[in-house]
């Protein structure tokens, strides 16, 4: 499911190897047909259908173009090969399996990995855990009882921003149906097609920034008819994050696409059934009923009986 399979797998095999391990030929067989075969029927599938590309570019290629300074990589790989396994082997009759792996994993991410970040190393609370129930006195274990605790109130406002995800789903499986685009980093809203084919993670929006990957947002939120957004976010990209600040409006826990209306004109960015949230109104000199298409460009707004309009009138595109 996770590239990070793969150094999981190496910082055991080391692990196991540098204990003294030995494979057999026959069970080391045996597990790489058992890991080709699916991996293997998955890209012909893929090859088949005329995707294999995509499938190497989304699963490799676009996290391996993050940039890297190559002092870093360099420094990487001298620590690796000349350090870690003399600092490993000294003490690898002293390891258990798991102990050798808590040391091999950490080096791997460390020195190879493009992008480390707290989720990376995740793998090893349990083993920590582990660690400390077999060693620890009981005031010991009480005081790291009470710390873990103190860390959670420290680390409330991301538990907060998991609340604001939850809300962002229910608000789209609500209000829209099952065919509409909604605009979010990278499938945020699950249930729903996204316009935009890029993820903005730390990849997408590092490729972004740099001009790597062209800022298309706009164009391709317009082209998809997508009305529906999440909220304001820094991590938005800075051209698509200035197009929905100026075309979509904050409606609860979603954005979305509308105007507010000053005076006698208005413009609509992307075609689609908008509401008009006032009374005794023309759209384009129609008296306005209920929501209608409204064709993306300019448009006039006025009173019933051709009054001019004095007040905010706010247009916003019909959903669910």
């Amino acid at each position: 499911a996770s590239i990070k399979a793969l150094p999981l797998f190496l910082a055991h095999l080391l692990a196991h190897l540098c204990s003294g391990g030995r494979v057999e030929r026959r069970e080391g067989t045996s597990f790489v047909f058992a890991a080709a075969i699916p991996i293997a029927c998955i890209a012909a599938m893929f090859a088949f259908t005329g995707a294999l590309d995509e499938l190497l570019y989304c699963t490799l290629q676009f996290n391996a173009s993050h940039p890297v300074h190559a002092a870093r990589r360099a420094i990487g790989v001298v620590f690796f090969f000349a350090g870690a396994p003399a600092f490993t082997l000294r003490f690898a009759q002293r390891l258990s399996h798991l102990a050798a792996f808590a040391i091999w994993y950490p080096l791997l991410v460390l020195c190879f990995w493009p992008i480390v970040g707290p989720r990376d190393l995740l793998p090893l609370a349990p083993l920590i855990a582990l660690w400390f129930a077999s060693r620890a006195t009981k005031p010991i274990a009480a005081i790291a009882f009470v710390a873990a605790i103190a860390a959670n109130f420290v680390n409330a406002p991301e538990w907060e921003r998991v609340g604001e995800r939850h809300r962002f789903v229910d608000a789209v499986t609500r209000l829209t149906s099952p065919n509409e685009f909604v605009y979010d980093f990278k499938g945020d809203a699950i249930f729903r097609r996204r316009p935009v084919r890029m993820i903005y993670d730390v990849v997408g929006r590092t490729l972004t920034r740099n001009g790597v990957l062209a800022d298309r947002g706009p164009e391709e939120i317009v082209a998809h008819g997508c009305v529906v957004a999440i909220p304001d976010s820094d991590r938005i990209p800075a051209r698509t994050r200035a197009f929905l600040n100026a075309h979509f409006i904050k409606r609860g826990d979603i954005r979305v696409c509308g105007v507010i209306a000053r005076g006698d004109t208005f413009t609509i960015v992307v075609p689609h059934t908008y509401a008009v949230f006032a009374h005794d109104i023309a759209i384009d000199g129609i008296p306005y009923h209920a929501p209608r298409f409204l064709a993306a460009g300019r448009h006039t707004i006025s009173g019933a009986r051709n009054q001019r309009v004095t007040e905010r009138v706010t247009i916003l595109a019909s959903v669910r």
